[in-house]
């Protein structure tokens, strides 16, 4: 297989050691690859013996403003720039109103400034200009499979996935723009040795144009330098990301990209109950800091 125990293991020593305070019905689930698609770590509860459901794989769960990355990368796609302005104030000309956290707004931003706040009503209104079918296609380019609401709450991550189809979509974002398609298993072998299957790794497809590319990890990493995520700010490493926090807290997300991989972590609760003060931007972001600050 692809799988590193030596990774797995720094990584259910992470999940202990954040865990141990908390509610016992939040649950946790991670799951790491590197950029060519191998699966290093895959973690899908607490605690297997306990629960055999696996939250990485078999969970779908709404992806909040991680879905924003998909947004942006349309729209720069489509022609917009980093610097071009976008207004971060309250939508009030239509039925359904979205606000923003804690209700505040900053008035007339920039894109790059309006993702590493992860503004609500700015991607909603990026949405609206450019289109939700555009965003729907880039997002199934990328590889999603799950089913996309096309409706005006799109833009703040309503659709529910699952973690592992999740970080396979950053694979082609945090490398070269090429497809990736997570995997686990490299051969399958007899017990006598003989080979009765293996993988044979093809050279994928450009998805994203570098212009697009470079512009888009720019943003992903000012979501670090001075965005959502700024607890990583000091690591003495490269490292570019996007945390999420769906409707009621019920779910929390951090997608990280360091060191040539991609790191997911989700939190939340089997009931789908909400969760007391977890958001994506603490609870996640320790957990993936834990992680990759112990990796090569």
């Amino acid at each position: 297989t692809t799988f590193d125990y030596e990774i797995q293991k720094k990584v259910d020593k992470a999940i202990k050691k954040r865990t141990k305070p908390l509610d016992q019905k939040i649950e946790i689930a991670v799951a790491i690859m590197n950029l060519k698609g191998e699966v290093k770590s895959l973690v899908g509860g607490k605690n297997w013996n306990i629960s055999k459901f696996n939250r990485a794989t078999q969970s779908k769960r709404q992806i909040g403003s991680v879905f924003k990355t998909f947004v942006y990368l349309t729209a720069i796609d489509m022609g917009y720039g980093i610097n071009d302005k976008v207004m971060d104030s309250p939508i009030l000309d239509r039925k359904w109103a979205p606000k923003n956290y804690a209700n505040k707004y900053e008035g007339e931003i920039t894109l790059k400034r309006a993702y590493a706040i992860s503004s609500n009503v700015a991607a909603v209104r990026i949405t609206e200009n450019i289109g939700r079918e555009p965003v729907i296609k880039y997002t199934k380019r990328l590889g999603i499979i799950s089913k996309i609401s096309d409706t005006p709450s799109m833009a703040l991550g309503v659709s529910s996935m699952s973690l592992l189809e999740l970080v396979g979509s950053f694979g082609a974002i945090c490398g070269k723009g090429k497809a990736v398609i997570p995997f686990g298993i490299r051969e399958i072998k007899l017990r006598n040795g003989n080979s009765i299957w293996e993988r044979i790794s093809t050279e994928r497809k450009n998805i994203i144009n570098s212009a697009t590319l470079k512009k888009i990890q720019e943003l992903m990493r000012e979501v670090v330098l001075q965005g959502t995520a700024k607890k990583l700010r000091g690591l003495p490493f490269n490292v570019m990301g996007k945390t999420g926090t769906s409707q009621k807290n019920r779910d929390a997300w951090f997608i990280g990209c360091s060191k040539n991989k991609v790191i997911g972590v989700w939190v939340g609760r089997d009931d789908d109950k909400s969760m007391k003060n977890i958001f994506g931007s603490n609870l996640p972001l320790l957990i993936f800091k834990d992680i990759i600050t112990e990796i090569k």
